[in-house]
């Protein structure tokens, strides 16, 4: 007997950008309101069904509860693997030091040595 039952698996990065491009176009939301309506068909079924008859109850609430839990777990994974991809650091992204701007208030000092121009200021008395 199989006590836990995981399949997991990680999307690649190509995959999570597909699913983003999926779940960001109109078709999509269309599809997530049909889900949504047919849950809600589910729901109102169970409601609809003769309280006296405790099996037809259970097994619609069994129903529309597996029905609901799927959809929510599938939405969560989306969100999950959309929210991976935006935030996902490329090998070329580099840090940004924020205290950068804040430290030069004039002319940026550069960093290519220029002989000329450092003689000119030592004989000027400036270093």
């Amino acid at each position: 007997m199989i006590k836990e039952f995981k399949p997991e698996f990680s999307l690649t990065q190509r995959e999570r950008g597909m699913v983003a491009q999926t779940v960001a176009t109109e078709g999509y939301s269309v599809i997530n309101k049909i889900y949504s309506n047919e849950i809600s068909r589910m729901i109102l079924d169970l409601m609809n069904k003769d309280a006296a008859n405790d099996a037809e109850v259970l097994a619609a609430y069994k129903v529309a509860k597996a029905a609901a839990q799927f959809h929510e777990a599938v939405t969560a994974r989306l969100n999950f693997e959309v929210s991976m991809y935006i935030n996902f650091n490329k090998k070329e992204d580099k840090p940004v030091d924020l205290t950068e701007e804040a430290i030069y208030y004039g002319e940026r000092p550069s960093t290519e040595l220029d002989i000329l121009r450092d003689a000119a200021l030592f004989e000027e008395g400036v270093i």
